[in-house]
């Protein structure tokens, strides 16, 4: 089921907290990893303040059904459902140790 419009906006207000929160830490910081890190979760948040504003955030990207709004209340950024996020993972992992055994060998 698609996100409610009250769903919608309990997300909406927890990404726009989340973006000023994390905007003062960036301002805050001067260790360039950490920025970096700051500043990649910055723009998951204004993407899916994008997807809300026009009724996509919600919907996996991978398989286009509905992730659980319990999901999303725990991870506002979502973007797969568990399943997909489940599968993503795990062929991550594996190009991860492939690419460190490549980088063994070189």
């Amino acid at each position: 089921m698609a996100l409610t419009p009250e769903n919608r906006e309990i997300l909406q207000a927890m990404l726009e907290r989340r973006r000023a929160a994390l905007t003062v830490e960036y301002a805050a910081r001067s260790d360039e990893l950490q920025c970096s890190r700051l500043l990649a979760e910055l723009r998951r948040i204004g993407v899916a303040l994008v997807h809300c504003a026009d009724g996509r955030h919600g919907r996996c990207a991978d398989c286009e059904l509905d992730i659980d709004f319990e999901r999303l209340l725990a991870d506002p950024v979502a973007s797969r459902c568990a399943r997909c996020q489940g599968r993503h993972e795990k062929v991550s992992a594996v190009h991860r140790k492939h690419s460190a055994g490549l980088e063994a060998v070189a």
